[in-house]
């Protein structure tokens, strides 16, 4: 993960707020181009390296596909957390 973002992370961190920014990487994960934000079951800022190598930026306050962003996490986060187990 870049240092720049570790940093950033860090950051807020240690500003005292009730909920942390957890964060885990993979060395089976080459490269990505798409990460998602979630906020409290909310709202969602999903943001895109298009293959033109612009960044582009969507946020979401609909229930459902905050929900459904949500469920995929919890799916996604259990499996790597199983890689660790190995």
């Amino acid at each position: 993960m870049d240092t720049d973002i570790k940093s950033k992370f860090s950051f807020i961190n240690s500003l005292g707020l009730v909920n942390k920014i957890e964060y885990g990487v993979s060395n089976q994960l080459d490269r990505f181009n798409e990460s998602i934000l979630l906020c409290d079951g909310k709202s969602m800022l999903r943001s895109v390296l298009e293959p033109s190598n612009q960044l582009v930026a969507y946020f979401s306050t609909e229930e459902s596909t905050v929900l459904v962003q949500d469920i995929l996490f919890e799916k996604y986060w259990n499996e790597i957390e199983s890689w660790s187990c190995e």
